[in-house]
């Protein structure tokens, strides 16, 4: 098969292509792109939890403590119990964190033009429409497997 004819191929040379946009950008920031790409979600919205990271970026739990472990080290947030239930810890930008926003919002603003640049309006809504579809694709994909992992392993 032609790799240029390879959806998943095309997608990971421009997924990477991002990261390392992105990385380069967020390290004159003193930080990773991981965690520029947070601090933007955190203080975007307003009451913000681990789960709530899980889920937006689709990351496995022990991930998501360990880059909320470095940020919280290197001075970009840091982790409150919740009153209702101590087990949940809100995600609470510092000032240096705050600082470091409107950087980092205008870098991925930057990428963003960039990556759009050249392409009409009718073909970024036929993107996203296929992109979403794939992605559902995947997500029912992988709820099988993990039905399937679950039932071999009697759970």
């Amino acid at each position: 098969m032609d790799p240029d004819s390879n959806v998943g191929a095309q997608i990971g040379r421009l997924q990477h292509l991002i990261w390392r946009r992105m990385e380069a950008s967020a390290s004159a920031c003193g930080i990773s792109g991981s965690q520029g790409q947070v601090l933007l979600f955190i203080l975007r919205n307003p009451t913000v939890y681990q789960k709530d990271l899980e889920k937006a970026f689709h990351l496995r739990p022990s991930t998501a403590t360990g880059l909320l472990k470095r940020m919280e080290k290197n001075g970009l947030l840091r982790r409150e119990s919740c009153t209702e239930d101590a087990r949940l810890k809100q995600l609470i930008p510092t000032q240096r964190g705050r600082e470091l926003y409107s950087q980092v919002h205008q870098e991925t603003e930057r990428t963003e033009a960039l990556l759009t640049n050249g392409v009409a309006p009718q073909d970024l809504e036929t993107f996203f429409r296929v992109i979403t579809q794939m992605q559902q694709n995947l997500m029912a994909d992988c709820c099988k497997s993990i039905e399937i992992h679950n039932e071999n392993e009697g759970g």
